[in-house]
């Protein structure tokens, strides 16, 4: 049960060096991560019509504004614990998970009554062309599969997509060892 310690040890001061990089780092995609969720969640309140790139944009906006918000509000939100280590992850993390929650509630209801029979028609009219469009491709599609006695998985695209799939979980499983374990990539032992 010998613990070598000795690669910890000479490794510490690049790994104290690189330690605001690698926190910034996981701060920020815990962030962005916040913002896809609450924006997510705000923008299905809206009723009316968008396009792709409205939908995306209102979803980084309206979450960018939960968080903030519930970054805000964080401090209102009572303590749980009063563990030490309770607390302080508290205060950087779950404060700001109920408080942005809440301001994206809020934001959800706000936008669900604005946008209270809310119509874009321009916008419905040149979706339906486009569906309308697939529509009859599709059918067109459809009858030239049964014409030539191709449909349904015996097409060559569908068939290559179905191999391909087969090739890489039978690669990917075969040479699968199990999870990591990072206790014992550490050099710790039971």
């Amino acid at each position: 049960m010998a613990l070598d310690l000795s690669g910890i040890i000479q490794s510490a001061p690049q790994l104290l060096r690189d330690l605001p990089f690698m926190v910034n780092l996981m701060q920020l995609v815990f962030y962005a991560g916040l913002v896809l969720t609450f924006g997510g969640l705000i923008m299905r309140a809206y009723k009316g019509y968008l396009s792709r790139t409205m939908k995306i944009l209102g979803r980084v906006v309206f979450g960018f504004l939960a968080l903030v918000c519930g970054i805000g509000i964080s401090w209102l939100i009572p303590p749980f614990s009063s563990v030490p280590v309770y607390a302080i992850l508290q205060v950087i993390f779950f404060n700001i998970i109920i408080g942005g929650a809440i301001s994206a509630l809020v934001i959800y209801a706000v936008l669900r009554m604005i946008s209270y029979n809310v119509f874009n028609i321009p916008g419905i009219e040149k979706r339906i062309k486009k569906l309308d469009g697939l529509k009859h491709k599709g059918i067109e599609v459809q009858r030239k599969e049964h014409a030539s006695g191709r449909a349904g998985i015996r097409h060559p695209v569908r068939l290559a997509g179905v191999v391909g799939l087969a090739v890489f979980l039978v690669f990917g499983l075969a040479g699968f060892q199990g999870f990591p374990n990072v206790l014992a990539e550490l050099g710790f032992t039971q």
